[in-house]
């Protein structure tokens, strides 16, 4: 959200993180635009993929890293979090 400090954020985390999904679905007044957020990610040199709404981006995250023994962070809003959770039965 625009109001939110997401620069300082994602430089807290950026050492942490391998990829980043942004969720395109979210837009309006109070949301930082996506392409906006994308630059600043990619700036912290983090890769990151742009996807329309939370089905897309869960299938890519069960699609890229089911192999693999990952941790997922959601950030933004427990509503992101809510449904991530409810998508994967947990």
């Amino acid at each position: 959200m625009q109001d939110k400090d997401c620069q300082n954020f994602l430089k807290e985390i950026a050492d942490q993180c391998d990829y980043f999904y942004i969720n395109s679905e979210l837009t309006g007044h109070k949301f930082v635009e996506a392409n906006d957020l994308a630059k600043t990610i990619e700036n912290l040199k983090i890769n990151c993929q742009i996807l329309p709404n939370f089905s897309a981006i869960f299938s890519d995250i069960n699609q890229r890293f089911s192999q693999t023994n990952n941790l997922v962070l959601i950030t933004g809003s427990l509503y992101q979090a809510s449904e991530f959770l409810l998508e994967n039965n947990c």
